[in-house]
């Protein structure tokens, strides 16, 4: 089978996977605001905001790694997963220590219990096999359709059954943990290559050095994609901050998720012909057209949005229209950096990326207190608008550099 034959098999994978992901999304949100409120909301995206912000800052770039390598990933599990366990006791151990603190910065002290119990999640990940790259790598998209469901199935009905029972924003917290552990159970019993507790250090300096790039642009990337939220949640308060996460995930979020899907499946193949220049750029032309889909998408959301969001969350939530149609348009953006960054990534040039989320964040931090200030959560949606666009020149610049 032909690299384009097998993109579009991956891609028909990934798609249902995608579609599976929404529907189940789509219930989860639905129960959780119709019992859950928009304060509790942003509680938990107090919480989320940290935990991924931990994540960032410790990524090593292990699954790009093991995907970038062309031989047999085996030498580098047991390295991989040592490198994993250490980096989830890590952060589990800042959030346990530091969760008042970070309560009492958002003035929102509920968020305390929300924190401690999310620790938990990081450090239950760091023991998942890192074999699991293997579905990404040898293109078994099929095979993963079929494993992501059951866990995405595992965080949904626990979620769902427990906020019905409850109404407590716990239940999100509990979702994930239940899905980490059957993760953790069935990457190791699902795959014959199981990493051993053993220490190579010339391949844990590899895959440092290797990631250190990732890492960096990681930690751009984060502040570019979660700054605004910081500041929402720091200048404004939690039910503001609820409202705007919630409008992201409206519209930000499906658009994302299409580009992401596309990268999945073109990050190995990328990879695969990355020494043919010629075959590599006529491949990346072809995924362009995820461009005009997400273009029709944010056209239709942005004209159907207000009954959209009165019929799946209810009348409470209709103050997050304005925000929703703003952030349509920082959706497309972002989706074309992720398609570059993905070509940028299977040609080992970290550094751009790097460099280009710089830009972005940077362009953000210039505007968005003033944006806030004068204009509440609809200026934070402004700013990014404005940072995506002056982003959107390096991204061009160093894609027509890499294929020439």
């Amino acid at each position: 089978m032909g690299y384009t034959k097998k993109t579009l098999w991956g891609v028909s994978w990934t798609v249902s996977l995608q579609g599976v992901t929404k529907v189940l999304g789509l219930a989860k949100i639905l129960v959780l605001a119709r019992f859950l409120t928009p304060v509790q909301f942003g509680v938990f995206g107090i919480a989320s905001l940290m935990l991924t912000l931990l994540e960032t800052l410790t990524e090593t770039g292990v699954n790009v790694f093991l995907v970038q390598e062309k031989d047999n990933i085996r030498v580098h599990l047991d390295s991989a997963w040592i490198v994993s366990i250490g980096r989830g006791i890590i952060i589990s151990l800042i959030l346990l220590l530091s969760a008042p603190f970070i309560a009492s910065f958002f003035h929102s002290p509920e968020a305390t219990i929300v924190i401690l119990l999310i620790g938990i999640v990081p450090f239950l990940r760091g023991f998942i096999n890192p074999s699991e790259v293997i579905f990404q790598k040898e293109l078994q998209f099929n095979k993963e359709f079929y494993f992501r469901t059951g866990l995405l199935i595992v965080d949904a009905i626990t979620s769902i059954s427990l906020a019905f029972i409850t109404h407590s924003v716990l239940s999100i917290v509990f979702g994930q943990i239940f899905s980490v552990i059957a993760e953790v159970i069935i990457s190791f019993i699902l795959f014959k290559e199981k990493p051993k507790f053993k220490i190579h250090g010339e391949y844990i300096s590899k895959i440092f050095h290797r990631g250190k790039w990732i890492t960096l642009a990681g930690v751009f990337n984060y502040f570019f994609l979660n700054f605004d939220d910081f500041v929402v949640g720091r200048l404004l308060n939690a039910t503001q901050l609820g409202f705007y996460q919630m409008a992201y995930r409206f519209s930000v979020y499906p658009i994302i998720q299409l580009f992401d899907m596309f990268a999945k499946v073109t990050l190995p193949v990328y990879v695969k012909i990355s020494d043919d220049i010629h075959r590599l750029r006529r491949a990346f032309i072809r995924t362009l057209i995820t461009i005009v889909i997400s273009m029709l998408f944010a056209l239709v959301m942005w004209s159907i949005a207000p009954l959209a969001v009165k019929i799946i969350l209810g009348s409470n939530w209709l103050a997050i229209v304005p925000i929703l149609r703003v952030l349509l348009f920082v959706a497309v953006m972002r989706g074309i950096f992720g398609l570059t960054t993905t070509l940028l990534f299977a040609l080992k040039k970290q550094e751009y990326v790097t460099f280009v989320t710089f830009i972005n964040f940077l362009a953000i931090a210039v505007f968005i207190f003033p944006m806030v200030a004068q204009y509440g959560i609809i200026g934070a949606a402004y700013a990014v608008s404005i940072g995506s666009v002056i982003g959107f020149v390096p991204q061009i610049y160093y894609i027509f550099r890499v294929l020439h």
